[in-house]
């Protein structure tokens, strides 16, 4: 047994680009989904995703990110405007993981009161300096703004069945920005 984890070449290359420019005061955001499925793996390989960055922007780039289950996961909307708002005062470069994004990001609620605030937050959180990871079991879901404004890329998680009929989870597809505008 190896300290550590996998992470798919194509996915670290991809990090590591927009981790390379993270400090030139940009931020990003990428979904995870999983194709209406839920169980399948997209809470962990968020979790993997925070964890790499947090540790590459520390020991690579000598920034101070924080990354705990505590400070940088949120399950609502309300949670990610306030924790986004501390971690930029605090933590710049830190993760910020939106787990269950789907309750306040989905299309068909863009007009309640909670989506327009937290839709509101992407147009607005580009000056903090944050990893935002939205992790909803659908991208379909996403409002086309949101996709088309602030997704840097997507990884769509969906379960294989192994040779003895066990569902295997964690797989996933990267879709670039130019994917996804397709």
């Amino acid at each position: 047994f190896d300290d550590g984890y996998f992470l798919d070449d194509n996915t670290k290359a991809n990090l590591d680009i927009l981790l390379k420019n993270f400090q030139r005061d940009w931020d990003y955001t990428i979904a995870i989904t999983g194709a209406g499925r839920v169980r399948i793996g997209k809470s962990v390989l968020a979790a993997q995703i925070a964890c790499y960055i947090t540790y590459e922007m520390q020991y690579t780039y000598g920034a101070t990110p924080k990354f705990t289950l505590e400070d940088n996961y949120v399950f609502n909307g309300k949670e990610l405007i306030n924790k986004g708002h501390i971690l930029a005062k605090e933590n710049k470069y830190s993760p910020l993981v939106y787990d269950e994004a789907g309750a306040d990001v989905q299309s068909v609620k863009v007009l309640q009161a909670e989506t327009q605030a937290v839709l509101a937050y992407f147009r607005e959180c580009g000056q903090y300096n944050l990893f935002n990871i939205l992790v909803i079991p659908d991208f379909f879901d996403l409002p086309r703004g949101l996709v088309m404004s602030r997704l840097d890329f997507l990884l769509d998680v969906y379960i294989t069945i192994n040779e003895k009929d066990i569902f295997e989870r964690g797989h996933y597809k990267f879709y670039s920005r130019k994917a996804l505008k397709k």
